[in-house]
């Protein structure tokens, strides 16, 4: 919210933002046990670029979501989130939504009737198309 009252491209915005990425790299880990870190993810400054400080916790939370996808999974809480995540990060990766459909095979139940909307819903602006699977709503 402060970021928002500075000057747009001043070095106070860029301290800002860097400083907010590394906080939430030191601190997804929790977030992502508690079920709160992808919808968070969705709304931070992901400018790209070195000097943007974006690329690095972004890499470090994909690793990680996709590591917990195929070892333990994710917290259901944490499903709605992840396909409007890759949709704003431009992110069409196969094997990683293959283990989210995966993972919503198993704990979709655990999920209220707003989270299956979202989730249907971020999943349906997806634009990820598989050769024969079709849409990414369709495959889920």
């Amino acid at each position: 919210l402060a970021m928002k009252s500075l000057p747009r491209g001043s070095e106070e915005v860029f301290v800002q933002r860097r400083a907010v990425l590394r906080s939430f790299e030191a601190a997804f880990p929790e977030l992502l046990d508690k079920g709160e870190c992808l919808s968070l993810a969705c709304q931070l400054p992901l400018a790209h670029g070195y000097e943007q400080g974006a690329e690095r916790p972004l890499k470090r939370l994909l690793l990680e979501v996709s590591k917990r996808l195929r070892a333990q999974g994710l917290e259901p809480a944490e499903l709605p989130a992840l396909p409007a995540l890759l949709q704003r990060l431009g992110l069409l990766d196969h094997e990683l939504f293959q283990d989210f459909c995966d993972e919503v095979a198993r704990s979709w139940q655990e999920l209220s009737t707003s989270e299956l909307t979202m989730l249907f819903r971020n999943t349906e602006d997806y634009r990820l198309l598989h050769g024969t699977k079709g849409s990414a709503l369709s495959h889920l």
